[in-house]
């Protein structure tokens, strides 16, 4: 009796076809189109996160800061308002505005005082050869973030915690909009000195922004930084 016989083909593993293999290749591309931005978002809001939990952490060395030297605390700005974040000035004013909090020890993580999404501006990254840590160790050395603008260090150093109340006492780096634009581009964090941190809206600052000179530190945008902290406070 005849059986019937498998044919050939039978059991043979059959590889993808040309038009196969292109539809699985379109497939992973639109999957990675949907997926990625996602991905990134995610990314971005961790940053983001983080930046908001070391602001928090320099509201505290303030609030340290403060129970130790009869409530005043070292925030303000050397020559204009755009020059906020400086630790150590090489070649005159020595240990300035954060420096105050490192002087007092209250810098022990020091990248507690740096934003993690900058990565281009190394002048504010910490320890790269422009931005020198230890401060004074060479050159001088700037923190990531910015100190509310209060005072003229050429002038007084005087400001006390309480008398700032609810304002904002440190943000992400805003003196001019290309430094929102090498961090988190849409907004800023701002810290507060009741220890909150808020986010802030690009589009809050940016008519502010437009009427910078560039961004070149002049006098003549004290005014548009007054704004700006104006509006971080607004936001709390």
């Amino acid at each position: 009796m005849n059986k019937c016989q498998p044919s050939s083909d039978t059991g043979r593993s059959r590889g993808f076809t040309l038009i196969e293999l292109l539809v699985v290749i379109a497939i992973i591309s639109l999957l990675a189109s949907i997926l990625l931005p996602s991905l990134n978002r995610a990314r971005d809001l961790t940053k983001r996160t983080v930046c908001a939990a070391n602001q928090r952490h320099v509201t505290l060395a303030y609030t340290s800061y403060a129970s130790e030297y009869n409530s005043y605390v070292p925030v303000g700005y050397w020559s204009t308002k755009q020059f906020n974040y400086p630790i150590y000035g090489a070649g005159g004013p020595g240990f300035i505005i954060f420096g105050g909090l490192y002087l007092a020890d209250l810098m022990p993580e020091p990248k507690a005082f740096y934003c993690p999404t900058n990565t281009t501006d190394i002048g504010a990254c910490f320890n790269t050869d422009s931005n020198r840590w230890p401060p004074g160790s060479g050159g001088t050395t700037r923190a990531g973030y910015g100190s509310r603008p209060e005072v003229n260090w050429r002038f007084s150093k005087r400001v006390r915690l309480h008398e700032l109340g609810s304002k904002a006492v440190v943000a992400d780096f805003a003196s001019a909009a290309g430094h929102v634009a090498q961090r988190h581009k849409d907004g800023v964090n701002a810290g507060y000195g009741d220890g909150a941190v808020s986010w802030v809206a690009r589009s809050l600052l940016d008519e502010d922004f437009e009427q910078m000179i560039g961004g070149r530190f002049t006098p003549a945008n004290n005014v548009y930084i007054e704004n700006i902290w104006e509006t971080f406070d607004e936001q709390h």
